[in-house]
């Protein structure tokens, strides 16, 4: 079941401003922040894996919509 939603989702995925394809798109992304940055921005990212699991069916059908 979650490679089927998996796929379904993968395109819109990609779409969002704040995906990133991969740590060399991490890389070229981080270099082209504004410097300085504002005081009490905090920069950080999140790698998951297998969320399936443990995200509300709920909730997750209305990130999805």
């Amino acid at each position: 079941m979650a490679d089927i939603v998996e796929d379904q989702l993968r395109g819109h995925v990609k779409s969002i401003p704040s995906f990133v394809r991969d740590t060399m798109d991490f890389l070229n992304r981080i270099q082209k922040v504004k410097q300085p940055l504002p005081e009490g921005t905090l920069i950080f990212c999140l790698d998951v894996k297998a969320l399936y699991t443990s995200v509300p069916i709920d909730e997750a059908r209305a990130a999805a919509i």
